[in-house]
């Protein structure tokens, strides 16, 4: 890891994503660009005309007020990373943070989370699960007891391109996490059986369980092998996926879960939503464990 974008949290607020990024980056050894999103409507109480005695609008002594605050912030942590910072005056953050993130290379984008979403309403961080080519990193801003714990959600049995593309992508990344944090790396996989075909009794679901179990532990062998990791530490049980993975990562005490987002957009991503936001959504009450989504 060379470089992570933080989003950086209100002032006022603990600035989590900025300490996760100085943790990760004494570890890796990776260059931080922090960015203080500020915009507020100032039609209200401001108009062209309206400027102090240095020539300066409202607007810029926002930004030059949020600027001495950071340098102020930066070199009272003082960090033995490299530390750059901007401020952007955006009401769009997410468009900005992908346009910036075209421009210029990074490897992780870590900002604090915020549960906000509802039917009506996508938030920045859905929209980044969504839309972004880097890693986003998403800080629980609650305080949990975390052990050095890493959860990768895998899709273990599908056998299409895409999916096997992204178990690979998401193994390398929670491994690397593992390692740079000192982490047991930990797996899980969830066996979806239908509802209905529970409640018509059509198949004999505990031999099903038992089969489809053995065969996603057979498979991951090959996998398990490459990257090192204990079979035990391979979770797998019946149920929907976003409740396996959340019940895992309270029973393991998981200080991040790693699951992959295919990016559904529009309506049908609205209205269904995908595991990524699944987990999020019903992580909202306890927010257990930081996520990060590849």
């Amino acid at each position: 890891m060379k470089k992570i974008l933080v989003i950086a949290d209100r002032f006022g607020s603990d600035q989590c994503a900025f300490h996760k990024a100085i943790q990760l980056a004494r570890l890796t050894v990776a260059d931080i660009h922090v960015v203080s999103f500020c915009y507020e409507s100032l039609n209200s109480v401001e108009n062209d005309r309206d400027k102090d005695d240095k020539g300066l609008s409202l607007k810029d002594l926002v930004i030059q007020y949020t600027q001495r605050k950071w340098d102020d912030f930066i070199k009272a942590n003082k960090p033995s990373q490299n530390v750059s910072h901007e401020i952007v005056w955006e009401k769009h953050i997410h468009e900005w943070i992908l346009s910036h993130c075209d421009k210029t290379h990074y490897d992780l984008i870590i900002k604090t989370g915020h549960r906000s979403e509802s039917l009506f309403y996508t938030p920045t961080d859905w929209l980044l699960f969504r839309e972004s080519k880097v890693p986003v990193y998403c800080v629980s801003a609650k305080a949990h007891a975390a052990k050095k714990v890493v959860l990768v959600a895998l899709d273990l049995r599908s056998q299409r391109k895409e999916k096997l593309l992204l178990n690979n992508a998401l193994l390398e990344t929670a491994f690397q996490l593992a390692v740079q944090t000192d982490s047991v790396l930990h797996c899980c996989y969830a066996i979806k059986i239908p509802t209905l075909v529970k409640d018509f009794d059509l198949i004999d679901v505990t031999a099903k369980i038992h089969q489809v179990e053995n065969e996603v532990r057979e498979q991951a062998k090959s996998w398990f092998d490459v990257y090192d990791i204990d079979k035990k530490h391979l979770h797998i049980k019946e149920g929907e996926p976003w409740q396996v993975v959340n019940n895992f990562a309270r029973k393991l005490k998981a200080q991040c879960v790693v699951v992959g987002s295919m990016g559904r957009k529009g309506v049908y991503g609205k209205v269904i939503g995908n595991t990524a936001e699944q987990i999020i959504h019903h992580a909202a009450q306890d927010a257990s464990s930081d996520l990060l989504v590849i």
